[in-house]
């Protein structure tokens, strides 16, 4: 299967979880004899092993095309480029709904109708977890029959386990604003450290709201030598991160799948996590992982210390954490069900109008 893949960010330049993924589903899809071709904004982009690269433009179709049978959209800032090159080339195209624009950013109407315009028009739609499916099927008729839930790209192995011993560390990682529950974090926080001298936090991402990195800032005005800010930290530094770190927290407000948790268990590293949409599918019966139902922050502090002082939790994490997520989201079994559904929507595409296999030069 010949693949031609749009996404605006990759790593380096990602600053989300969005690039981090697409890096490793591609690599996956080629390692399993797909041809990937990779078209995106960022100018300097990591290679993918196996894959091809190709710097483009946002909203200016490429001259040149690589001959391909499917068109794979993850990023709204290339839909221009991907619903054109699927109307003029006659291909299938497929579009992963990495989040619900309307559930993450409500006031951004008009990334709202492109999204509705790319549900519409794409041939298979793919979900992060049941209710964002079950939600925009309620709103866009045309989706039922074409969608599917599936795992936010490949999840990559960790490379080493997780230290036995950690560092009284609590990590934060993630863009600082209030989707993310960075409020709730840093409100919490602050009773944790006031009744617990031995807690530290790090706080990763890149540049957030302005309210957000304030509240942080503040924090570190309050305990200097233990709260840190660092910008985003690329997958390796921060599984480095996780490896020696007491716990992770996940407070987020919205979350239609999470990757830091899935992240943190492979090494043995137990979660805090919002019991968000995505949290509540993915990471039901996770051992060392515990799902908050408020939104209140001393309810969070109170989980916070109780493990911090049992860690009955970093227990379950490290007996058993890396194993449940190998079983759950083996990276080989994720490509294949993608590959098998890719297939399907090429089979049941029709070829009657397509254009010729060959490569494509259009201006």
């Amino acid at each position: 299967m010949r693949l031609a893949v749009f996404v605006s960010r990759l790593p380096p330049i990602s600053r989300s979880g969005i690039g981090v993924s697409v890096s490793a589903e591609c690599h996956s899809l080629a390692k399993a004899g797909c041809s990937v071709h990779v078209f995106t904004a960022s100018e300097a982009a990591l290679s993918v092993p196996e894959v091809v690269l190709k710097p483009l433009a946002r909203d200016v179709f490429p001259k040149e095309l690589p001959d391909c049978d499917i068109l794979h959209l993850h990023s709204l800032g290339m839909a221009t480029v991907a619903l054109e090159a699927a109307q003029r080339l006659q291909l299938p195209l497929v579009y992963t709904a990495h989040s619900l624009i309307e559930r993450e950013l409500p006031q951004a109407q008009e990334w709202i109708r492109v999204q509705h315009r790319v549900m519409a028009a794409a041939h298979h739609v793919f979900f992060l977890n049941r209710m964002e499916q079950a939600y925009s099927q309620m709103h866009i008729a045309s989706l039922r029959g074409k969608s599917s839930v599936r795992s936010h790209g490949s999840v990559s192995a960790a490379s080493e386990p997780g230290a036995r011993q950690r560092k009284p560390l609590i990590v934060i990682a993630g863009r600082l604003c209030k989707n993310k529950g960075t409020d709730l974090a840093v409100a919490a926080l602050r009773l944790v450290m006031r009744a617990e001298p031995s807690v530290s936090a790090l706080f990763a991402g890149p540049q957030g709201d302005e309210d957000c990195e304030a509240a942080v800032a503040d924090l570190i005005a309050e305990f200097p030598r233990r709260v840190e800010r660092s910008g985003w930290l690329e997958r390796g530094d921060l599984m480095k991160t996780l490896r020696h770190a007491r716990m992770a927290l996940c407070p987020s407000r919205y979350e239609p799948f999470g990757l830091l948790p899935i992240e943190a268990l492979q090494l043995g590293t137990p979660v805090l996590a919002a019991a968000s949409e995505g949290a509540c599918e993915t990471l039901p019966g996770a051992p060392g992982v515990a799902l908050l139902q408020s939104d209140d922050a001393p309810a969070w502090s109170r989980a916070i210390l109780h493990e911090w002082r049992s860690g009955a939790l970093l227990a379950d994490a490290q007996r058993s954490g890396a194993a449940w997520i190998a079983e759950r989201f083996d990276p080989e079994r994720q490509t294949n069900l993608l590959i098998r559904t890719l297939q399907n929507v090429q089979s049941g595409f029709h070829v009657g109008a397509r254009k010729a296999q060959v490569p494509c030069h259009v201006a």
